[in-house]
């Protein structure tokens, strides 16, 4: 489990207030990726679709209280029911985006584009 990941979803002994930020040393984005023949063309429309069938969207993340997971999390708070499914390995991340159109994938623009991209089958 990611260390600061479990401060805010509460599973932490230490809070924020314990810690003294001195800087900030990388951001890294990280994005929903879909099948290219996904219904969904947009986060709009796969956000909607999540709210509609809850937990039937399953998310293929890092692992439970990831950077990932807590993206779902917040969703969840939000009233949108996504399923973490954790893959450890990015491989099996991708290749699990890709088996249906009911997944999406959390991942980094220039790791995912690497394994996708060359098979035109992710967007």
């Amino acid at each position: 489990m990611d260390t600061l990941a479990t401060i805010p979803m509460g599973l932490s002994k230490v809070t924020v207030d314990d810690l003294e930020w001195v800087t900030r040393t990388q951001v890294a984005d990280s994005f929903f990726f879909v099948k290219s023949d996904s219904p969904y063309k947009t986060i709009q429309e796969l956000l909607q679709a999540a709210k509609a069938n809850p937990g039937k969207i399953r998310v293929a993340a890092t692992g439970y209280g990831t950077v990932d997971d807590v993206t779902v999390r917040f969703f969840e708070k939000k009233g949108i029911k996504l399923t973490t499914v954790p893959y450890p390995k990015p491989g099996e991340r991708y290749a699990s985006t890709l088996a249906t159109t009911r997944r999406c994938s959390t991942s980094r623009p220039g790791t995912s584009s690497s394994t996708s991209r060359p098979a035109s089958s992710a967007r």
